[in-house]
């Protein structure tokens, strides 16, 4: 008798996960299947849905057939991948330099520097965005404004920024880098502060320098930190709308389609031209391409430990 009742008592944390259970099935799980289904049909809203087998999958990967394949769809993908290289690795080697620094704990100030460097990360996307349109505007931005106070500038020939797809480009992985550089500043002081000090006092014993503590110490215990970063990272830097949305309201991916990104092509399609089950084949084409590569990126990182 008292065995059945404690395994009552036991069930009785069942009670409590349910309504997360319930909401995840109805809002999360459902969705995803459904939407699978989706981009095995025809269906732009106003129609009854047709099944097509896999014409929508066809035109994501039938790469390189003119009759089939979607170069839209892949400019959009390069774009992706430029813009987020371009962010990432400027970003992870500030990062990895402030983090190094302002770990120090002689280092007077430090709290108000890591709070100046990850204020960025607080404001949201879209007014950020909406900030650069106004500092990298044509007739009176702050940045070309400011360029001719100071002689650097014809004011009768003022840059239009916005109208470039380097300059473009350039200008929305600033602003990633900018939002995004404090975060993996503070996850990697995290992780320097997790290596114990024993190793370091260690390394200066047997004539170690800066250098070599840094190379033969902290990058190494620093792997599992900076893999993260770089799975995070890929998965946020992969799925960018926000931003090139807000920077040019109302073009379409920008001058050249430069800025025109998966996540971005993907709600044009099914929310500009409703052709929801192609939007959803190229969302889930996006979702295979994140785990392909952050498996590759894990595979790299820890590939020789698991070896070995």
């Amino acid at each position: 008798m008292a065995k059945a009742r404690s395994l009552r008592k036991d069930n009785i944390g069942y009670l409590f996960i349910l309504p997360y259970v319930f909401f995840y099935l109805l809002l999360g799980l459902y969705p995803m299947i459904d939407t699978l289904l989706l981009t095995f049909k025809n269906y732009s809203g106003m129609n009854k849905p047709k099944w097509v087998g896999f014409k929508n999958w066809a035109r994501v990967f039938s790469f390189g057939d003119k009759e089939v394949w979607d170069p839209v769809f892949w400019k959009s993908l390069g774009n992706t991948w430029i813009i987020w290289l371009m962010n990432f690795i400027p970003q992870i080697l500030m990062a990895l330099l402030l983090a190094v620094i302002l770990s120090n704990d002689r280092l007077k100030g430090r709290g108000a520097f890591r709070a100046i460097f990850y204020l960025p990360n607080l404001v949201t996307a879209a007014s950020i965005g909406t900030l650069f349109q106004f500092i990298m505007g044509w007739q009176h931005g702050s940045l070309n404004e400011a360029l001719v106070s100071l002689g650097l500038m014809d004011p009768e020939n003022k840059m239009n920024w916005l109208a470039s797809p380097f300059y473009t480009r350039v200008t929305v992985s600033f602003i990633q880098f900018w939002m995004w550089f404090g975060n993996s500043m503070i996850l990697m002081m995290a992780g320097i502060k997790a290596i114990p000090m024993d190793l370091y006092e260690a390394a200066v014993v047997d004539g170690a320098n800066a250098w070599q503590k840094f190379t033969k110490i902290t990058l190494p215990l620093l792997r599992p930190t900076l893999t993260y970063i770089m799975v995070t990272s890929l998965i946020g830097g992969m799925q960018i709308y926000d931003i090139p949305k807000t920077l040019l309201f109302g073009f379409q991916g920008g001058p050249d389609q430069s800025i025109l990104t998966t996540v971005y092509y993907m709600y044009n399609q099914a929310f500009q031209y409703f052709n929801y089950s192609y939007g959803a084949t190229v969302a889930y084409g996006l979702f295979i391409e994140i785990v392909f590569f952050s498996i590759i990126f894990y595979r790299v990182t820890y590939g020789r430990q698991i070896k070995k």
